[in-house]
């Protein structure tokens, strides 16, 4: 069969007899089917940081776009946010497909990496399923456990001589400076205490 199709395999069966003395060749007819290899294309979302797949978010979106019979075909799928996955269904041989996110939570950067992917004999999981990494950046997060003697996030400068303060970093480049500045504010007159 020619490459990129599923040689149909189905039996034909021919009942081949001569009817007469005088014809010399008898013609009979069956159709064959082949079709064109598809494959699932499916994205798996993962953490920049511990390469772990993001699960339990909602709100990545990918996109596929590819030219089949001289169309531009455009996919949009959600990534599953119990498995970290979004699958790209029945990707015909031999196309040129480019996935790309148009949608990200947020917990996380929008990438704008593209994957282009050549569906051909070359490709892992060709005429069933092909997984490849993409992955995210997580959004840094900072958060504080100020506290004052009362364990209030509110302080009474009757009773809170002394604060204390626990702040943690969450998702930080490692490879990037950070300066923190912590400022006290007197929220009676809206002003910094120096």
């Amino acid at each position: 069969t020619t490459t990129g199709y599923l040689l149909d395999d189905t039996a034909q069966e021919f009942v081949l007899r001569q009817e007469d003395d005088t014809t010399e060749v008898y013609t009979q007819t069956k159709e064959f089917e082949n079709k064109l290899i598809r494959t699932d294309i499916e994205v798996a979302k993962v953490d920049e940081y511990t390469g772990e797949l993001i699960t339990g978010l909602e709100g990545f979106l990918s996109t596929a776009e590819y030219m089949f019979n001289g169309e531009l075909i455009t996919v949009v799928e959600s990534v599953d946010h119990e498995t970290g996955i979004a699958t790209f269904k029945d990707i015909p041989y031999g196309v040129t497909i480019n996935v790309y996110e148009t949608s990200a939570n947020d917990k996380y950067y929008l990438s704008d990496e593209v994957k282009e992917i050549v569906v051909d004999e070359n490709l892992e999981g060709n005429g069933e399923v092909h997984t490849f990494e993409y992955t995210n950046k997580p959004v840094p997060t900072i958060s504080t456990k100020a506290s004052g003697i009362n364990g209030q996030k509110e302080f009474n400068w009757r009773i809170d001589n002394d604060v204390f303060d626990e702040t943690i970093f969450g998702n930080v480049d490692t490879s990037l400076t950070y300066t923190v500045v912590t400022r006290a504010w007197d929220y009676s007159t809206g002003e910094m205490v120096k």
